[in-house]
């Protein structure tokens, strides 16, 4: 029921990193290496030095996708083209890549920044939760 008043939520910090973090403890038995500290980008994801973000701004915040592309993110990828392309903002770039194909860890660093400026002007057009609702609806990994 609808009263207007807010709630108390009581929210672990740290298990709300996790998302943005998974992946970190598999460099020391994969690679041998600690990942540094990245901000929004996701650590050593692609082997031309593209940093491939993992947080981006939103219309009150921030939220987490990641390009992955390939047999990983190629649900994903395609559902979030397919969602720019309704809305009017998937550019030719965006629209004529093969995302059959397409693996983020071998593009070229400036192919990464051109897909990932065509991205972040959609995500903000959309609020936290248009995103996240969007993103289940259409099964896009949100991290």
């Amino acid at each position: 029921m609808a009263t207007g008043r807010g709630q108390r939520v009581d929210a672990s910090g740290q298990a709300s990193v996790l998302p943005a973090i998974v992946h970190a403890p598999m460099f020391w038995d994969m690679l041998g290496t600690v990942p540094h500290r990245a901000g929004p980008f996701l650590v050593a994801r692609n082997v031309n030095g593209a940093e491939i973000r993992n947080v981006w701004l939103c219309r009150d915040g921030y939220v987490a996708f990641a390009l992955y592309g390939g047999a990983v993110g190629l649900q994903s990828t395609r559902a979030l083209v397919d969602w720019m392309e309704e809305r009017g903002m998937a550019p030719e770039l965006v629209r004529e890549i093969d995302w059959d194909r397409f693996e983020a860890p071998a593009a070229a660093a400036d192919l990464i920044d051109r897909l990932q400026d065509a991205i972040g002007a959609f995500l903000l057009t959309l609020t936290k939760r248009e995103f996240y609702r969007g993103a289940i609806e259409r099964r896009i990994r949100s991290s």
